[in-house]
């Protein structure tokens, strides 16, 4: 991945073929490297140069993304929010509402952390968030203490159904 980094870079110095493609591939390769340093900077010149990129959207996801993984939750949050303004595939758009979900549970902002959750279960739920959003909801309610605010939700959602002996086991 090194050589591939190294080749990339001069691609993209040399204009060989799209700048923004050579780029974002440098930013793949820095991040397989651990090298998130690196795959910051390339990422934020490619939003700041490319603005019209067909790779803008998948950007901007990767800042989130790693702002989220390196513990940057304001920066991760913008970013995040940035990919909704773009975005019309459902997929992305429950996976950020999800990850947001989760950033507010990991701050104890259990408020927050639900109303992302109930968003996805309600307006997503034939995406691959909508499992990730039914236990990160059970979560926030069990943080809360309001178990009754969570089965009185889940009671009325058509796509969930949850038995008698899971009730009585989270109480």
């Amino acid at each position: 991945f090194m050589n591939a980094r190294r080749n990339y870079d001069i691609a993209s110095y040399n204009s060989m073929f799209d700048q923004d493609y050579a780029l974002y591939q440098k930013s793949k390769c820095s991040f397989l490297l651990s090298d998130y340093q690196d795959q910051e900077q390339v990422l934020l010149k490619i939003e700041q140069s490319f603005k019209q990129s067909p790779y803008i959207e998948r950007v901007l996801l990767d800042l989130a993304e790693l702002y989220k993984n390196i513990d940057q939750n304001t920066q991760s949050l913008i970013y995040y929010d940035k990919v909704l303004d773009l975005s019309q595939d459902e997929e992305i758009i429950s996976s950020c509402f999800l990850n947001k979900g989760l950033i507010y549970f990991n701050l104890s902002e259990p408020d927050k952390s639900i109303f992302f959750m109930k968003k996805i279960i309600t307006e997503y739920p034939r995406t691959r968030a909508f499992r990730g959003a039914k236990m990160g909801l059970k979560e926030s309610y069990l943080s809360k203490g309001s178990l009754n605010e969570y089965f009185d939700f889940i009671n009325n959602i058509p796509n969930i159904n949850i038995t008698s002996s899971s009730k009585d086991s989270l109480m």
